[in-house]
């Protein structure tokens, strides 16, 4: 019997067809592995003071610079830019205002409350922020302060704290798919801002993460 090198003419549509079938479900798994980035992972708030949001209906909320060393102050505006934007969405507040400024005691913070006619004011510090390209986890920890201007009383006393880490890495047997870099800064301080949103409503720590699941304590953006 003689063997050729060359295939047999009926079997050349099924090995086209297997080498179809091979590269789909190679771009398949390359899809999968990149249809889930990092998740933004939060850390339980603590509570240290709190009050019912509803005897505050109706109440302007501003939202000082959150505080930290000199060279975050570009990033504690962002941040609180980011707070300001989701504290407003519920409609908690009649009014939610960012100011680019900070009080250096609690006792500042509630006269500029009083000056710029809020009647809750959020002095916040970040307390841990470590952020970079990506490659390595990063962390957001912040102190939330909610004064009542009226009073001079501390409404909420809160801590926060939020991490993420890299995707990890796919092997597709022929080569090796690095996994989506870890959230930065701005995306866990979203994530934190409606982790506040959700307390203040009340609301259980297991919500939607939007992604047809839900997460305790997890959220995904």
């Amino acid at each position: 019997m003689k063997f050729s090198g060359r295939m047999p003419g009926a079997w050349r549509p099924l090995w086209c067809l297997v080498t179809v079938l091979v590269a789909a479900l190679g771009c398949a798994g390359e899809s999968r592995a990149f249809s889930h980035g990092p998740r933004v992972e939060l850390q339980p708030i603590d509570v240290f003071r709190r009050s019912n949001i509803q005897y505050y209906g109706g109440a302007a909320l501003g939202v000082l610079s959150f505080k930290g060393p000199a060279q975050m102050s570009a990033a504690g505006d962002e941040i609180a830019r980011i707070y300001a934007q989701e504290l407003l969405k519920p409609g908690f507040f009649k009014d939610v205002r960012f100011f680019a400024r900070s009080a250096a005691s609690q006792e500042e913070a509630v006269w500029l409350a009083r000056t710029l006619e809020c009647d809750l004011i959020m002095e916040a510090t970040i307390q841990y922020l470590l952020d970079g390209s990506g490659s390595m986890p990063t962390h957001l920890d912040i102190a939330v302060k909610i004064l009542d201007a009226r009073s001079g009383t501390v409404a909420w006393d809160l801590g926060q704290k939020a991490s993420s880490n890299p995707g990890k890495e796919v092997d597709l047997f022929w080569s090796v798919k690095k996994g989506a870099p870890a959230e930065r800064y701005p995306a866990m301080a979203k994530a934190l801002a409606v982790q506040l949103v959700h307390f203040l409503a009340g609301l259980p720590p297991e919500v939607d993460t939007g992604d047809g699941g839900k997460g305790k304590g997890r959220f995904k953006w």
